[in-house]
């Protein structure tokens, strides 16, 4: 009978060991499932964080497209001015000593034509430039987001099987 008494408290003894694994179990599966629908939550966030920041990134190569077509009025007017202020030189010439004021406004209007003209060239140099940047990094973010989403889609093929 002592036997029977030393077998049985083994078994109950064992028994508890494995309700404690158990639990154990348990605790650690519900633990596992917590964190993978965190990580998927913050994955997904990832994914729209990027895709936010691809959609600014094409925004912006909108806008500096937009500069460069400003930049063409700009030179436009360059051209136009010019013209007038060639004009008005001539029409000072002709006039002689009565036009030597006009010849000088003449002259102040053709440099301020010339600076908006290099003006407009410098900033049409640097949106090309920024243009380049913003799209090559728009094509960074997009393959970016098309792995984020596929590494969503792991963690989801792992995630759904835990969860039930």
């Amino acid at each position: 009978s002592e036997q029977i008494i030393e077998a049985a408290n083994a078994l109950n003894q064992e028994s508890q060991r494995i309700t404690q694994g158990a639990n154990n179990q348990e605790y650690f599966s519900s633990e596992v499932n917590k964190s993978m629908k965190h990580i998927d939550n913050i994955s997904a966030q990832a994914v729209n964080d990027v895709t936010v920041g691809a959609e600014k990134v094409n925004n912006t190569v909108l806008s500096l497209k937009g500069i460069i077509d400003k930049t063409k009025v700009i030179g436009e007017i360059y051209t136009k001015t010019n013209f007038i202020a060639l004009n008005a030189a001539v029409e000072a010439a002709r006039a002689g000593e009565a036009g030597k004021g006009f010849a000088v406004v003449a002259t102040e209007i053709q440099q301020l034509a010339e600076q908006s003209r290099h003006a407009a060239g410098d900033i049409g140099t640097l949106s090309n430039e920024s243009i380049k940047i913003a799209e090559e990094s728009l094509k960074s973010l997009q393959t970016i987001v098309a792995e984020m989403k596929q590494t969503s889609i792991f963690i989801q093929k792992i995630i759904i099987p835990l969860i039930n």
